[in-house]
């Protein structure tokens, strides 16, 4: 069977958005934008001022998404695109928000663009959409026709973003990489998934390198070339590394620690998905039998303060608590293959739990090769008798209240609450 693989152009930069008027064009001449209402706050007067004179594409005024990425919001959503006559749709913000647009897009059959307002997700490039309940439960993951049109990801807008969310998106993208590794026992890999394997090894370099510094400049809400660098590696990068690889690589036990462990209505609450996932490739690399390899990244999570143990989001390991996750987690299919059970995860996070007691530290900016150095200097002896829209995104924003005409909240939403 022929691969078909559709990867999302995009234009990257401080002025990114003044392509919109050329590349929207191409599509349709009335766009809608559906998004997060802060995202709409911040995003929508640079889309007025660069659609407002001369241009063949009249935009719309935006819609909150719903706080969730639900098949009931997107029903909503997509009656009321198709009574204005909407032809493009636009996703707006972080994950959920893009993931609800591009189903909107599927929906009604037409193209969809994405402006990513935080660089916390590769949803602004991918033909997946990952679905939850109106209570933000995750219930499926669908996979979409195609992959948005063209991303737009200005850089002056998402430095101003709280630092957390680029963050968490560094966590997730890392575990493009370690997944991908997982799930491939064989060297016999399809063309399109060495590519993926190739980029997501460069997505890491690139994290691993750049990671600190473009923490810190984004705390400043500073543009530069290291936050230019992870903010292309969290939303394009490794965009297409989930494009090309397939199902089959992609969230594997990282990925379904952090929604078993989201089972916890405090954890689901109040801790972004790719911290989750991030602490979740730490558990992954230790059941795998690569504890030297949890011990090398392990600096430069904690460095980038991102939880690196139970204590950390406030949970305890204790097998009455963790063992009905533990059995929702082994049931995703990659890891159920490998035959890792509820057992053997529990005793890797009594692994890592006591890796993070170790406190192995590394300053923000050490050097890849002293922090293998350190790594490798760590006594793993101590571990052997020790038996997380997202959510992911500043998008869960009900407590809003704005007089602001760029954006608008459904009637069929505030019947929900």
């Amino acid at each position: 069977m022929a691969d078909n693989i559709s990867l999302t152009n995009y234009t990257v930069g401080a002025d990114a958005y003044a392509m919109l008027s050329t590349i929207c064009a191409r599509l349709g001449t009335k766009l809608l934008p559906i998004g997060g209402k802060r995202a709409l706050t911040a995003a929508y007067p640079i889309m007025q001022a660069a659609l407002s004179q001369g241009s063949e594409v009249t935009l719309l005024n935006g819609f909150w998404y719903g706080g969730e990425c639900s098949q009931s919001h997107v029903e909503v959503l997509a009656k009321h695109a198709e009574s204005i006559g909407a032809d493009i749709i636009a996703g707006v913000g972080g994950g959920k928000a893009i993931d609800t647009a591009k189903a909107v897009a599927q929906k009604l059959n037409l193209p969809c663009v994405t402006l990513p307002t935080v660089a916390s997700s590769c949803a602004a490039v991918t033909p997946t959409v990952v679905m939850y309940d109106n209570k933000g439960r995750y219930t499926e993951t669908i996979n979409l026709s195609f992959a948005p049109s063209h991303c737009f990801i200005d850089t002056d807008t998402i430095s101003c973003a709280p630092v957390e969310y680029m963050r968490a998106g560094m966590g997730d993208t890392l575990a493009k990489h370690y997944e991908f590794m997982f799930a491939d026992d064989s060297e016999d890999a399809s063309p399109s998934v060495a590519m993926a394997g190739a980029l997501s090894e460069a997505c890491v370099s690139q994290l691993l390198k750049y990671g600190g510094q473009a923490l810190e400049d984004g705390t400043a809400a500073v543009e530069s070339d290291a936050l230019d660098r992870v903010v292309v590696s969290n939303i394009v990068t490794s965009g297409y590394v989930s494009t090309l690889e397939g199902k089959e690589y992609s969230s594997s036990l990282a990925h379904a620690m952090c929604q078993g462990l989201s089972l916890l209505p405090h954890v689901r609450k109040n801790y972004l998905q790719g911290d989750l996932v991030a602490y979740g490739v730490l558990v992954q690399l230790v059941a795998d039998g690569h504890e030297g390899e949890a011990a090398k990244l392990y600096p430069h999570l904690r460095s980038w303060n991102t939880p690196v143990c139970l204590k950390d989001i406030h949970v305890t390991l204790d097998w009455t608590v963790l063992s009905p996750l533990l059995d929702e987690v082994v049931t995703v299919p990659s890891v159920a293959q490998k035959g890792i059970s509820p057992e053997k995860i529990f005793e890797a996070m009594g692994k890592v739990e006591a890796l993070a007691d170790a406190k192995l530290e590394a300053p923000a900016h050490m050097a890849a090769e002293d922090v293998e150095e350190a790594a490798d200097e760590m006594d793993f002896s101590a571990m052997e008798n020790i038996v997380t829209d997202s959510t992911e995104e500043a998008d869960d924003e009900a407590e809003i209240t704005t007089t602001f005409d760029a954006f608008e909240e459904l009637a069929d939403f505030a019947a929900e609450e």
